[in-house]
């Protein structure tokens, strides 16, 4: 089993007809399940993140199986913040665009990401540089940034945050 990136958004995992046998089905009968369970053992063992939901297009072959898989969730842009405290500032400057908006953090690396089409909010954002690669790995917590959740951001302590 091989599974390398396609453009920015997909991968090709490739097997062959020996190694679909011994998990116990072929090219021919491979179903949904057993299809998304290999694009997951491929990805995991390549290094790949793949983000939900996928398009999955198989094409059988004699000596094998190419599948093609497509990340079909709207592309985001990610700008990281080294401090809490300057990733709530940039929120609170986006006002009514923070719907948009979305706190991700894992340890103590926190990004602002926004949906590559929301260009309101990455105009409001373009001082703060460049936005980095995404996403940041599966496991990092998340918070949507609108409304009451943004409201509790500002006027809690940082230690109930963290």
């Amino acid at each position: 089993m091989t599974m390398q990136p396609v453009g920015g958004r997909g991968a090709l995992l490739t097997m062959t007809r020996e190694e679909l046998w011994a998990r116990g089905t072929d090219p021919e009968a491979l179903n949904l399940e057993e299809a998304l369970a290999l694009v997951r053992e491929g990805a995991a063992l390549a290094g790949l993140t793949l983000e939900h939901p996928l398009e999955l297009e198989a094409y059988p072959q004699r000596d094998g199986l190419l599948l093609f898989v497509r990340s079909l969730a709207p592309r985001r842009v990610w700008y990281p913040f080294p401090e809490l405290e300057g990733l709530l500032a940039a929120a609170r400057d986006l006002g009514g665009l923070c719907a948009q908006a979305e706190a991700v953090w894992q340890g103590d690396r926190r990004w602002l990401t926004l949906p590559e089409e929301a260009q309101g909010a990455r105009r409001l954002l373009a001082g703060l540089g460049l936005p980095q690669e995404g996403p940041p790995p599966q496991e990092a917590g998340r918070l949507r940034l609108c409304g009451r959740a943004l409201a509790v951001l500002f006027d809690d302590s940082r230690e109930r945050l963290e």
